[in-house]
């Protein structure tokens, strides 16, 4: 039986509620705290290691506490070694696209087709972040393959 939908979802806004960590750090002025909040988030944006690991928790708790299938393709111990996992890379600060790329990572293990990182399912802003920036140019003959879709290719 697959995971249900409903903790698909949830697991997915669990795995990247560190976008929402995305506040100014300490910062020292009110002035600072604007300009911080005013940057536009991007790929590079720093999330504090704390807050990630905060995440890994609550993600934990909850693929533990809800009927998950997390135990479904792994072992309990292959699981705690996969949270491990997590929680080591989350040490030191990440950049959002570095923290996605780990909770894309620690999904995959779980070996469950409605558990990953879904894109669709984040805000516009991390959308723009992580899959959009750099993007808005387009393609030509001359730079990209003949097999490239918007060149004409399948």
């Amino acid at each position: 039986m697959p995971c249900p939908r409903a903790l698909a979802s949830l697991i997915l806004v669990l795995a990247l509620a560190a976008t929402s960590l995305i506040v100014p750090r300490t910062v020292a002025s009110s002035e600072e705290a604007a300009r911080d909040a005013a940057a536009p988030l991007r790929g590079h944006s720093v999330l504090l290691a704390g807050d990630l690991r905060a995440d890994v928790a609550v993600l934990r708790r909850a693929y533990e506490t809800l009927p998950s299938g997390l135990y479904r393709y792994n072992t309990r111990a292959e699981m705690d070694e996969a949270f491990g996992a997590l929680e080591a890379e989350f040490q030191r600060d990440r950049t959002l696209a570095d923290a996605y790329l780990a909770f894309s990572v620690y999904a995959a293990k779980l070996r469950c087709g409605h558990s990953y990182a879904n894109f669709y399912n984040q805000s516009k802003h991390v959308q723009d972040a992580l899959f959009r920036a750099g993007r808005a140019r387009k393609c030509s003959r001359s730079t990209a393959p003949p097999s490239t879709p918007c060149c004409g290719g399948s």
